[in-house]
């Protein structure tokens, strides 16, 4: 706030508690970011003017990412790769 202006209590409460908010958020952007580092798992690219047939691709993504989702936390690399191995076995 500026020296020497009355504030609002209620205004001051509020902007501290968007602060917090806004704190928040950038430590889930940053551990979002870790998170698919982690699993490798990148947003599917292509060409320009070349668009091929990803759906196969694209499903297997999003059910994998839900698969990790509903999964206990995963804490070595080793534990990732049987992660995604029992999911690929799983579907083919």
């Amino acid at each position: 706030m500026t020296k020497g202006v009355a504030a609002d209590k209620e205004v001051v409460a509020v902007l501290k508690t968007l602060r917090e908010v806004k704190k928040a958020c950038e430590q889930l952007k940053v551990e979002h970011g870790l998170l698919k580092r982690r699993a490798s798992l990148m947003q599917s690219q292509s060409r320009p003017r070349r668009v091929p047939d990803i759906a196969h691709v694209q499903s297997w993504n999003k059910s994998m990412k839900s698969d990790m989702h509903h999964r206990p936390q995963i804490m070595t690399d080793r534990g990732l790769r049987d992660v995604v191995r029992t999911h690929v076995d799983s579907h083919n």
